[in-house]
């Protein structure tokens, strides 16, 4: 029987986050064709639920802080003794390392995976743009972010990986009689929560309509103040549920009819997708990919001025039930033929191995 080939992916931390919860999503479709390793720098933070079925394809070395240059000495270390064929970084500091590894240990294909359509900080650019002008090639998860890289390295060494954990099984017929809403992601100042309390203000002071609004996810130094604005408002059915696990997410989305994701920028925006495939109306500023996979009020409602919010306007359309469900039947039909992150990451991978392997 012919050994697998060993391919290793480098994340920063298992987290709730769409880098995290995609990468573990393909673990058991990918091991059945390579040696796959997820390689983790950090420990684990979020305590996130992880199946025990993919826990042997999960290697953590439990990083204290950003520069334990021990650290990251003990992964090139283990990427000299393990000698993988390929190896994927996603986000700056799995750069570093791939670089520190390369001096140790040269001969291995880099993919550089990058998932945004901007630099969060200094250091994420630097790294990044090494990445992109040193790696082999360079997957990125949405047309926006392939616009964006395309400035530093050619088009036939970028692929656009689908960023679907899994597809839809079961067509939802959502009744929009009572409204409850939704957030799951970090809870981080450029995701637009705060516009989300307000709309509960409006609604309930000028419509008398009293919508939930649940959010779930990691604490970014936010939620304090969004609290604050919460009290301040008098909106009393604002709820912070905690942190949920990738397994759970489904689950939690079939209570409620109804998504809001305000966001200053995005890449591919996971939780939008997910909440779309499963029958939800998304209400979303259109940025990043979410404005190439959303129509507004046809799969999703745009807010479209992020300074002028017009609450009267989306108050007219939440009231209009038929409307929100022909949005939801369009919704997820959307993404109905699209790869999964399994499927589509599998194909480029073997696509790769034929050029350089």
């Amino acid at each position: 029987m012919q050994q697998k080939i060993k391919v290793f992916h480098i994340i920063h931390a298992l987290k709730i986050g769409g880098v995290e919860t995609a990468a573990l999503s393909s673990l058991e479709v990918l091991n059945k064709h390579y040696d796959f390793r997820l390689i983790v720098i950090d420990k684990d933070l979020d305590k996130i639920e992880v199946p025990d079925f993919i826990r042997p394809y999960i290697v953590v070395f439990n990083g204290k802080y950003p520069f334990d240059l021990f650290n990251y000495y003990k992964i090139a270390d283990y990427i000299n003794t393990e000698k993988p064929k390929i190896i994927i970084s996603s986000l700056w500091r799995s750069i570093f390392t791939i670089l520190l590894a390369k001096i140790i240990f040269r001969d291995f294909i880099w993919i550089s995976f990058f998932h945004s359509t901007f630099f969060k900080h200094y250091l994420d650019k630097i790294f990044n743009k090494v990445g992109f002008k040193l790696s082999n090639h360079t997957f990125v998860d949405s047309v926006m972010a392939k616009k964006f890289v395309n400035q530093w390295t050619s088009d036939n060494k970028i692929s656009i990986i689908s960023f679907l954990r899994q597809k839809s099984q079961n067509f939802r017929h959502i009744d929009f009689k009572d409204l409850r809403m939704v957030y799951i992601g970090r809870i981080n100042e450029m995701k637009g929560i705060e516009i989300g309390i307000k709309l509960q203000h409006h609604l309930l002071n000028y419509y008398n309509i009293l919508i939930p609004f649940d959010i779930y996810g990691p604490d970014e130094d936010y939620l304090d103040k969004l609290k604050v604005l919460a009290h301040e408002l008098e909106v009393t059915n604002f709820t912070y549920c905690g942190v949920l696990s990738p397994q759970k997410v489904n689950v939690i989305l079939s209570e409620y009819n109804l998504f809001f994701q305000a966001s200053q920028y995005e890449g591919m925006a996971m939780s939008v997708v997910e909440a779309m495939q499963s029958g939800l109306v998304c209400i979303v500023t259109p940025v990043g990919e979410i404005q190439h996979y959303t129509q507004n009020l046809i799969s999703a409602i745009h807010i479209q001025e992020v300074n002028n919010y017009n609450f009267e306007e989306l108050s007219n359309i939440l009231n209009d039930e038929l409307l929100l469900k022909e949005i939801s039947k369009n919704a997820q039909k959307v993404f109905s033929n699209y790869l999964s992150y399994s499927e589509s990451l599998l194909f480029s991978l073997q696509k790769i191995q034929s050029v350089y392997l």
